[in-house]
């Protein structure tokens, strides 16, 4: 069986092609109080599962999700110019939902084709400033398993240096949605429970 494993940016999306093609990212420099995220993506040759083991000062302000697929039908406008800068053209699906991890060992299933799991880390404001490892583990998960028979074992370590400058508060505490669409099915909702006596 062939399986490999990469850090990529948040940014990427994981999904058919091979993951040769992602950039590595292994570096990322924050301030106190950040929030950040990246992927490890994940390919192997046949149906299998993983575990992402996480090892980390950091390790109780870390999340993991997992990376579900979901529908798109609507990619793009019939006069879209395919020349512009679209990730794809063509119906289908798209990692897109992220579905926390709640079991010890953050197990992804594939099945046959590439899959990455998100890592969310949440800096703490009083953290002493300084360089952080986020060493992870991916190798065969501790489940039964019906195709896979040998083991294997993935190191990759995440490097974040944490600034003595902290991140300042967000001072909008309320945020509306204006679209007219919206809310007129408010405005309808509204006066329809209002005279059923709601």
């Amino acid at each position: 069986m062939d399986f490999k494993a990469k850090q990529v940016s948040s940014l990427e999306k994981v999904f058919y092609q091979d993951i040769d093609c992602l950039k590595e990212f292994n570096h990322k420099t924050v301030m106190r109080g950040e929030t950040f995220s990246y992927q490890i993506a994940m390919q192997a040759s046949i149906n299998t599962a993983a575990s992402v083991e996480i090892d980390s000062p950091l390790k109780d302000n870390i999340k993991v999700y997992a990376i579900r697929n979901i529908p798109m039908d609507f990619p793009n406008y019939s006069d879209a110019n395919p020349e512009d800068d679209y990730i794809t053209l063509n119906q289908g699906v798209m990692p897109d939902m992220l579905q926390p991890i709640h079991t010890k060992r953050n197990v992804a299933r594939m099945q046959g084709e590439p899959t990455a799991v998100w890592i969310t880390v949440k800096i703490p404001e009083d953290l002493e400033p300084g360089s952080y490892k986020i060493n992870a583990i991916v190798k065969k998960a501790p489940i039964p398993q019906r195709f896979v028979t040998e083991d294997f074992e993935i190191p990759l370590t995440m490097n974040v240096d944490v600034t003595n400058e902290t991140l300042p508060k967000e001072q909008i505490h309320f945020t509306q949605c204006s679209i007219p669409t919206v809310l007129l099915l408010h405005t309808m909702w509204k006066y329809s429970t209002m005279s059923i006596g709601i």
